[in-house]
């Protein structure tokens, strides 16, 4: 009989693997049973649809549902007890039933069911005796490791490698998108740094890029508008800083020339302090032609 009862240490095994990979697992029972896991409604809701086939006679309906209760709590006691008896009583499995009443009396010792469930403990092993001195061979099908168990893992396995390409192909996407964003905001403090030194603080280096466009494109609207700015042109004493002035683009405007930034530099030096940074509404005195 000893040969039977090895049959009993698969059952621990087994469950931990399907809920192994059930738990990482995105779809079909995995998700199923995620939910079991993670939701007590749903836990509730699975246990009474496992109660009422069982009451009708649906043993297969009712092992299933029992069996993703208990991968899906492995610790419930209550979950482990109901699948023990059902399928000792209704499925023909004292093999697994057994694995069941202990992980029950192990779950919850000195519990006021003990005795009736080591009392079906006994008359398990008795139905396994009976079947082993009639030459009745164990239903392969009923044991821990079983073909239809096999089957449940092999489907939850692919299942999980599906999802796993899903997600390394998502990670992809998102890393190739991050490191598209972190190129373009690179790209975007470096012409933001560029266009304050360009709009405060004048040229450092010739501006390359759409900024040197951008640079063309002012140079010509300010020399299109000095016509039309009779003040400026006559190099008059004093200017008002505008929004956007540099010495340089100052310089252009008062006398077409940017060189003569040095100039105006020079004939400011008090209100400059030594910078060309320039502040709104600031007045500078601009020299003569």
């Amino acid at each position: 009989m000893q040969h039977v009862f090895k049959a009993f240490r698969f059952s621990a095994a087994a469950v931990a693997a399907l809920a192994a990979a059930a738990a990482l697992s995105g779809c079909g029972p995995g998700a199923r049973i995620e939910r079991l896991k993670a939701d007590d409604r749903a836990l509730s809701e699975a246990s009474e649809k496992a109660r009422a086939a069982q009451l009708a006679g649906r043993v297969d309906e009712a092992r299933a549902l029992y069996e993703d209760i208990v991968v899906a709590r492995p610790s419930d006691p209550y979950a482990r007890l109901q699948l023990g008896i059902l399928l000792h009583d209704l499925a023909g499995d004292p093999y697994s039933a057994i694995g069941e009443y202990r992980a029950y009396l192990r779950l919850a010792p000195g519990s006021d069911k003990e005795e009736m469930v080591r009392e079906r403990m006994r008359a398990a092993r008795d139905q396994i005796a009976r079947r082993a001195s009639s030459g009745d061979a164990p239903d392969a099908a009923s044991l821990p490791g079983s073909r239809e168990q096999q089957r449940r893992i092999s489907e939850l396995e692919a299942e999980l490698a599906e999802s796993r390409s899903a997600a390394a192909a998502a990670f992809a996407e998102r890393d190739r998108a991050k490191s598209e964003a972190d190129r373009l905001q690179r790209e975007i403090l470096a012409k933001d740094r560029q266009l304050d030194v360009f709009q405060r603080q004048g040229v450092v280096s010739a501006p390359s890029g759409d900024l040197a466009r951008a640079a063309e494109e002012a140079f010509a609207r300010e020399t299109a508008t000095t016509a039309a700015a009779p003040e400026i042109a006559a190099a008059p004493r004093t200017y008002k800083v505008r929004r956007g002035d540099a010495l340089w683009s100052i310089a252009q405007k008062a006398y077409g020339d940017a060189s003569r930034m040095a100039d105006i530099r020079a004939a400011n030096r008090d209100v400059l302090g030594g910078s060309d940074r320039l502040v709104e509404g600031m007045i500078l005195t601009l020299p003569p032609y």
